[in-house]
């Protein structure tokens, strides 16, 4: 029986097998590098609603690099809502803990939500130099702060600027439990 609250960031063989592929990261360049090498091995599989809530941060890291597929899900209405970043951060902020990053520490989960409804989610990585930059594995971009990702995504997304972030050790951390816990009150569900 699945557990209802599995360790998301918990460096198993797949995790430490990935981590081991990459250097300890000291630049963008390297978080960047580590997040290709991360998504050459992983893609996008839409699954029905019930699926995608059913699963929907319930799959540790090393499952997801397992299985080699990240949750997509599509609204009533047809546009797609759920596609990825989630799953590509847990795996992410997991192959990073396992080079010895600490969650809650140097490593944090980033969940942006906007008036509008899209979510996007991110990871917070402060390097040993004291560099502090913003990764966004879905679109295989490293950002030097918060409001640079935030211009660019809310232009995208044709969305006003305005809502809200969060941040926490893990997802959870930050208050994002269930698939509706990720995207603003207001926004449409699968």
């Amino acid at each position: 029986m699945r557990s209802k609250r599995p360790d998301l960031l918990r460096v198993d063989a797949n995790v430490r097998a990935i981590a081991d592929s990459f250097g300890m990261p000291a630049s963008k360049e390297d978080l960047l590098g580590i997040v290709n090498g991360i998504n050459l091995r992983l893609f996008l599989c839409d699954v029905d609603s019930g699926t995608l809530k059913s699963l929907y941060l319930r799959r540790p890291a090393g499952e997801i690099l397992q299985s080699g597929r990240m949750l997509g899900g599509v609204s009533r209405q047809g546009g797609s809502l759920v596609g990825g970043c989630m799953d590509q951060v847990v795996v992410l902020m997991a192959v990073l803990r396992a080079k010895g990053f600490v969650p809650g520490k140097n490593l944090f989960f980033i969940r942006v939500k906007s008036e509008k409804g899209p979510g996007h989610s991110l990871a917070e990585v402060k390097l040993e130099n004291g560099a502090r930059y913003f990764v966004d594995p879905r679109n295989e971009r490293v950002y030097r702060n918060l409001k640079e990702f935030t211009d660019v995504w809310f232009k995208a997304i044709k969305a006003k600027k305005g809502g809200i972030v969060l941040r926490g050790a893990t997802p959870r951390g930050a208050g994002v439990r269930t698939l509706e816990d990720a995207f603003h009150p207001g926004a449409l569900t699968p």
